[in-house]
């Protein structure tokens, strides 16, 4: 049984390997060609609504023509930058630039990227990359139902609920007429 067990665990590993190998092409770069490798954001402790810088990594045959670099969460946004708008630079041995967003809702985020370059004379776009963010709530932030429904991407129900809960625990307080908002400080229950 145990033997059996291992069998199908290094199935698994392998397969696993197998696949994240072919999620990228090993194969070389033609010349002026331009491949993305991954993003990340800069920094820690994103806050929603505000705006963030992340780095992309990418490889290039000779010097590259990046004209735009374009992002995309599928449930608020998106946003292209000019070549302009974009600083290069080297962390290490990668090659990289660093594009700043507008914000981004509380919650989690899947944030996808392609750039736009010019090789022989046409535009291409690369492949895509992507990371995931998470966005957290400010100190002092107003929050209405509706707004973060939409940030958490659930029902009004369900926020209502989980605010109800948040209240209790001393994370959110309601003032009269002004309506919810993140605790400065947190109560402790005993």
């Amino acid at each position: 049984m145990r033997s059996i067990l291992i069998t199908i665990l290094l199935s698994g590993i392998v397969l696993l390997g197998a696949s994240s190998c072919a999620t990228m092409s090993k194969e070389p770069l033609a010349s002026g060609e331009v491949r993305l490798l991954s993003m990340d954001v800069v920094g820690a402790g994103l806050e929603a609504h505000s705006s963030f810088a992340v780095n992309v990594f990418f490889e290039s045959s000779g010097p590259p023509q990046i004209k735009r670099a374009c992002f995309y969460e599928s449930r608020q946004w998106q946003y292209c930058s000019d070549v302009s708008d974009v600083s290069y630079f080297t962390l290490g041995t990668k090659r990289a630039f660093q594009v700043r967003l507008p914000g981004i809702g509380a919650g989690s985020h899947r944030v996808e990227c392609y750039a736009e370059y010019i090789r022989d004379g046409e535009t291409r776009r690369t492949n895509v990359v992507f990371t995931q963010i998470v966005a957290k709530l400010k100190k002092g932030q107003k929050l209405t139902y509706d707004g973060t429904a939409l940030d958490f991407n659930v029902s009004r129900g369900i926020v209502h609920n989980v605010i109800s809960r948040l209240k209790k625990d001393g994370l959110i307080i309601s003032k009269w007429r002004k309506g919810s908002f993140v605790a400065q400080r947190h109560k402790e229950t005993r």
